[in-house]
């Protein structure tokens, strides 16, 4: 289980059908999140989030997702892993050669850009 940070977020949430779910954006904030969804209620909902980390003063931070391969169903899931430095998160993250290996699972791992919006 992942410790608290004490820095409360919010993100939207996309929901797909296998149960998976994506973090579209992030605010320390509900408002800014709220105007994107009036806009494009299509994106998902808002839930509130512990990142690990106060995402408040930046830009962008990095989440690593599991992605199901095309030949079963193309998706990607959040798997609660969250980075502020790409470098950290590029090492959870499935590298080409084990992708196209014949005996690769169906499941890998990629970084996502999440966008924070102040």
């Amino acid at each position: 289980m992942a410790k608290s940070s004490n820095n409360p977020a919010y993100a939207i949430m996309r929901e797909y059908p296998v149960g998976g779910q994506l973090v579209v954006y992030a605010s320390p904030r509900r408002e800014p999140l709220q105007k994107i969804l009036d806009d494009s209620p299509e994106l998902g909902t808002i839930v509130k989030k512990d990142f690990g980390f106060d995402i408040s003063g930046i830009d962008k931070f990095y989440s690593v997702n599991i992605k199901i391969l095309p030949e079963y169903e193309q998706y990607s899931c959040d798997a609660g892993k969250y980075f502020l430095d790409y470098a950290d998160a590029s090492k959870l993250a499935t590298g080409e050669e084990e992708i196209m290996a014949p005996d690769t699972p169906p499941l890998v791992f990629e970084v996502v850009v999440i966008r924070v919006v102040q």
